[in-house]
């Protein structure tokens, strides 16, 4: 065999890496320019509600809607955002909580009893499904409390890693799940134990469970709502022991507006991050907008941020972490002149909360939200929810999926 010269190994190398430089070029730009697109599903005459999406190995998605609160619809596409199979699971109730994001596919929810008049707190039905879509069977089926209480004065919020919290009557509960989902411990506290006023919601943030929960909520400052007393975020530390609890409460003074917790996650260094709806009561619930805010595990505030946009009101609904340290924030936005519809909405801001970019989904006729939104492996985001808007007219609200590239574009 001829051994080759000096000009035929320079040729070599040459080739060799420009086919490397290709093949890198080729990645980066599968990940820089995904595919893009807007996507409803289920037909008209029903109202399906996406809360959940997940990219899986082959780039496919997995999306898990409500329909009509009282059925799951799963959803399969592949990587374009086109059907492979969809499963509609009758379930009496609303499920709110998730656990696993790889097959089998595993829920959490409470069921609704008595015509709406009543509900039954369940730590949930666990139900189970192959990866096409087929139901194995209930693994598990607990209710917490079966007592009977008017809808409205005991509900449960859906939280993360096993936790679930919410309020009863005389006192506020958190549960915990282990990795069976077996109740491992349940904890109640009296909205005493914060101090003057009156828990409204919260979520228990998973980062700091050793000897403490740590809450992210809204409270009543006072005993009860006036005009003088609108609800205020709080973030709150409560041993599990039962000893002294701590608290801050955001701008209790400032009675111009009202704030209700819509979600909660864990900083890139470990840290609290609360999302908050805001309304100027003094415009008679028309300015509203989203703010975030960041606090240590002493509760001390790092920042504090918020986000509106003149002539519009922002509806946030959840904020997720990204791999820059960042978040996205998703939810809707109602545009001065566009006949009062509710616009799905998306907010990307920094680790620091400062604003990257924003963009809101538009069309020809009727409303529509973002529900969930995640950051992908391959690049850009998932946005899901509902909408009436693509090809359905004014009637009928259908799953939404957008995908979008790292700047928001779709």
């Amino acid at each position: 065999m001829a051994i080759p010269n000096n000009k035929q190994i320079l040729m070599m190398i040459m080739l060799m890496t420009w086919v490397i430089g290709l093949s890198s070029c080729t990645k980066n730009q599968s990940i820089s320019n995904p595919e893009l697109f807007v996507k409803t599903y289920q037909a008209e005459d029903s109202s399906a509600i996406a809360f959940y999406v997940n990219q899986l190995n082959d780039g496919g998605f997995f999306l898990v809607s409500t329909v009509g609160n009282s059925s799951l619809l799963l959803t399969r596409t592949n990587k374009f955002g086109n059907l492979v199979w969809q499963k509609t699971i009758i379930k009496s109730g609303f499920v709110q909580y998730y656990q696993t994001s790889t097959p089998p596919w595993i829920f959490n929810g409470f069921t609704a009893g008595d015509a709406g008049h009543y509900i039954v707190q369940s730590g949930g039905t666990i139900t189970s499904f192959d990866t096409l879509g087929n139901v194995k069977g209930n693994l598990y089926n607990i209710v917490i409390n079966s007592e009977m209480v008017p809808q409205g004065t005991n509900f449960i919020t859906s939280s993360c890693d096993g936790l679930l919290s919410g309020t009863v009557p005389s006192s506020n509960i958190i549960y915990e799940y282990n990795t069976g989902f077996k109740l491992s411990k349940s904890f109640s506290f009296p909205d005493s134990i914060l101090g003057p006023g009156k828990v409204l919601d919260f979520f228990v943030n998973p980062s700091y469970i050793s000897g403490s929960y740590y809450i992210l909520g809204a409270k009543y400052y006072r005993s009860a709502f006036t005009t003088l007393d609108n609800s205020k975020l709080f973030a709150a530390k409560i041993p599990v022991s039962g000893g002294k609890a701590s608290q801050t409460t955001i701008d209790t003074i400032d009675q111009t507006y009202s704030d209700q917790v819509e979600w909660q996650t864990t900083s890139s260094d470990s840290n609290l991050i609360i999302l908050g709806q805001r309304t100027d009561v003094t415009t008679s619930g028309e300015f509203v907008y989203p703010v975030v805010i960041k606090f240590d595990k002493n509760l001390t505030i790092i920042w504090n941020k918020v986000y509106s946009v003149n002539n519009s009101a922002i509806f946030p609904r959840q904020i997720s972490i990204c791999n820059d340290g960042g978040y996205i924030i998703v939810g809707s936005i109602r545009i001065a002149g566009f006949s009062g519809n509710e616009l799905p909405y998306a907010l990307k801001i920094d680790k620091d909360g400062n604003k990257v970019w924003d963009k809101t989904i538009t069309s020809n006729a009727g409303s529509g939200w973002f529900v969930s939104g995640r950051e992908l492996s391959d690049g850009g985001y998932a946005l899901v929810g509902e909408s009436q808007q693509f090809g359905k007219g004014s009637t009928g609200f259908t799953t939404l999926f957008v995908r979008t590239d790292l700047n928001g574009n779709y």
